[in-house]
């Protein structure tokens, strides 16, 4: 049987901790109520803070990840890679479980129908409104490429030049009217 921790207060409205043995957390507050402890914390003995968050994925994405996707994403369509592939591949290739998450629904999404900007557009803590419109953008075919080799820079400020050289972008990549000649 595990072994809990516990903080409370007890009818006194006095602050008690310990320790308890208990079958699971269920019978160690029936315990403590029969004692009129009121309780306010309750650890498992033994699982640190480390344990705890490994198993619950983090809930962001770094820019940098999201970059080193787009540019993935990019070259594998490029590749002629079917988009439903790609996704998948993506996303189990993940470090940040939440990401990888994230890419599974989005393939689940496509496979089912939507469009790709749709899918992405269904988490906004990963992709925001200018990448999903830069998608959907792309998804009208007539700004595809451009929209690829835009996208595989957009998020970081960084991409390459032909000769593969790395450069940083300023706004005048642009155009003069701001609109990408659309």
């Amino acid at each position: 049987m595990p072994t809990y921790t516990f903080k409370g207060r007890n009818r006194l409205n006095e602050i008690v901790a310990g320790e308890r043995v208990a079958a699971d957390r269920a019978a160690l507050e029936a315990a403590l109520r029969r004692e009129q402890v009121v309780i306010t914390s309750v650890k498992e003995k033994g699982k640190s803070l480390l344990s705890l968050q490994i198993g619950k994925p983090r809930e962001r994405v770094k820019t940098k990840q999201l970059a080193i996707f787009t540019r993935q994403f990019s070259v594998m369509l490029d590749a002629g890679l079917p988009l439903v592939q790609c996704l998948d591949i993506l996303s189990q290739q993940q470090d940040n479980a939440y990401f990888a998450k994230v890419l599974e629904r989005v393939r689940e999404d496509v496979e089912s129908g939507s469009t790709l900007a749709d899918s992405m557009a269904r988490h906004p803590k990963v992709f925001d409104q200018l990448y999903v419109n830069m998608v959907e953008a792309g998804e009208t075919g007539r700004a595809r490429r451009r929209w690829q080799r835009r996208m595989g820079r957009a998020p970081s400020g960084f991409g390459r030049t032909d000769e593969g050289r790395e450069v940083r972008h300023s706004s005048s990549d642009t155009g003069a009217s701001g609109r990408d000649g659309l």
